[in-house]
């Protein structure tokens, strides 16, 4: 494992808060602000037919008017060579650009930047080598930085910012509102003598906003609440469900957003489904509060746009699902209602074990064990070198092997995300946003109407789109 993919894993494990491909423009606040030695990390794709985009630390949320730290903004210009501007913004007035250095951002590829802030400059380091020295401009305080802004055209896949203590009213925002098929995954510790503790997913900071859900674990009581609350009027409490916390433990929380109701677990287990009230887009904050210390909040969605070769603009949206389940237990076999057809989209998205020996993904033509696979994906740990191999079988007769050359894209114990794009005559496979591999269609595509998958994961999420 090269530096830069232990930087990357680092990231991915570290806690702290966590966006999984947000939405842009995003306002992201820092729980604690800025200290000295603090890093922020930021995994992406530069799309082909970008012409700029900006990452900004900066005193409050995206605005015209906000002080500007500082500035850091690629420029893509069609007339000119690629540069960097840097700078700030103090009273509505901006700096001295500083442009030196030859851009290290290249349309169509991906990105690893990691941002870190020191008594008298912030430091960006791109693709594990150092870009740029910033100096603090004048009256421009480190200390007073409490948001970063990304915007622009840009894929984020992944941004990490590093909390060392969160605080005990945390408020974060969503970027681009709740969408189907968000999971928020949040870790923590239940404090001893606790009385209870809330997660809201709720429309606004604000005391009185509207809540589409309200998850109140009550220790007297022994039960969970879930409820909200429109128009400031709550609405029928739910607590059915075995009180799963308890006083002085560990939990992990996760929430998705089906298109009918908020899937429920805690600690890897089904805990409860409630049923949607209110229109879920509204929500654009997740609040928690309570007898609970959190450790590591993911805000953790589908990629709004995907970058793919062969395409005139590079980007298709993903954010309208024909198909979905969240948190199957491996091994699986969906029915794809009606089927596949070319444009269609498939994301697999979870975590890979600590130990892993094989991963299998299969487009298969019925839910038999002899039937026809037309694409079988099939990561391997347990060889001793890891590959991936891809293959298809029919007639119970398995076609000639395709071994994939480059580098191995999946981790240990990390997140991954698979998606298989049906095109009139192949399937692309990305892993984690970038090309992994192409298969020329053996067999029909309109034949296929189930996914398999079974080996060495955790699986959080399956779409079609």
């Amino acid at each position: 494992m090269t530096l830069l993919d232990k930087l990357i894993q680092k990231a991915d494990i570290e806690a702290g808060l966590h966006y999984r491909n947000p939405s842009l423009p995003c306002a992201c606040g820092l729980p604690g602000g800025l200290n000295i030695g603090s890093k922020i990390y930021i995994k992406g794709i530069v799309p082909n037919d970008c012409s700029r985009f900006s990452v900004n630390l900066q005193r409050g949320a995206c605005d015209e008017t906000a002080d500007v730290y500082f500035h850091f903004n690629p420029r893509f210009p069609s007339d000119a060579g690629r540069h960097v501007v840097r700078n700030s913004r103090y009273k509505e007035e901006w700096g001295k650009e500083e442009t030196d250095g030859e851009s290290p951002f290249v349309p169509g590829k991906p990105f690893f930047m990691i941002l870190t802030s020191y008594r008298n400059t912030y430091e960006v380091e791109v693709n594990g080598d150092l870009f740029c020295s910033f100096t603090h401009r004048e009256n421009l305080s480190l200390s007073n930085v409490t948001h970063l802004c990304i915007e622009g055209n840009l894929i984020v896949q992944s941004l990490h910012i590093p909390v060392e203590t969160m605080p005990k009213h945390l408020r974060l925002a969503i970027p681009g509102n709740a969408k189907i098929g968000d999971i928020y995954n949040i870790r923590g510790t239940v404090n001893h003598g606790a009385e209870e503790w809330v997660a809201n997913i709720q429309c606004g900071p604000g005391k009185h906003d509207d809540i589409v859900l309200h998850f109140n674990p009550r220790f007297q009581d022994r039960n969970v609440v879930r409820n909200t609350r429109s128009d400031d009027n709550w609405g029928s409490e739910e607590k059915k469900g075995k009180m799963p916390f308890e006083e002085g433990e560990q939990f992990y929380l996760q929430i998705a957003v089906s298109s009918e109701e908020f899937n429920i677990r805690v600690n890897k287990s089904p805990f409860a489904l409630f049923s949607h009230r209110l229109d879920v887009s509204y929500a654009s904050v997740l609040y928690i509060e309570g007898d609970v210390n959190i450790e590591d909040v993911w805000i953790d969605r589908t990629p709004t746009h995907l970058q793919t070769e062969g395409s005139q603009d590079g980007i298709k949206n993903l954010q309208k699902s024909k198909f979905q389940t969240f948190f199957p237990e491996l091994p699986v076999i969906s029915r794809i209602i009606n089927g596949l057809k070319a444009g269609n989209i498939v994301v697999v998205s979870g975590v890979i074990d600590k130990q892993p020996e094989s991963l299998a993904v299969n487009l298969q033509c019925d839910n038999s064990k002899h039937a026809d696979i037309a694409l079988h994906y099939n990561p391997r740990w347990s060889s001793g070198d890891d590959l991936i191999v891809i293959n298809s079988r029919q007639d119970e007769k398995w076609g000639e092997e395709v071994r994939v050359k480059g580098k191995f894209p999946f981790s240990a114990g990390v997140h991954f995300e698979i998606q298989i794009l049906c095109q009139n005559e192949s399937y692309s496979i990305l892993v984690n946003g970038v090309q992994s591999s192409v298969l020329p269609h053996r067999m029909e595509l309109d034949r296929v109407d189930h996914l398999s998958i079974e080996g060495s994961a955790a699986v959080h999420r399956i779409l079609v789109l």
